[in-house]
């Protein structure tokens, strides 16, 4: 099951293959502690449902 922002990214790139504009790209800097924890946490969770998406 993909969230909202990842069905958007697929079906404009189905519209528009390899299209960059739909693609917004930023930084920011924060400055605070990291909760190294709750960072393990997320990638581990995130991982497994994003990498199947990158696959051909």
């Amino acid at each position: 099951m993909l969230c909202f922002a990842q069905e958007r990214s697929w079906f404009f790139n189905l519209l528009e293959p390899g299209n960059p504009a739909y693609n917004s790209w930023f930084s920011l800097k924060l400055s605070a502690y990291l909760n190294i924890t709750a960072l393990e946490k997320s990638v581990n969770v995130t991982l497994p449902i994003t990498l199947p998406l990158l696959e051909p």
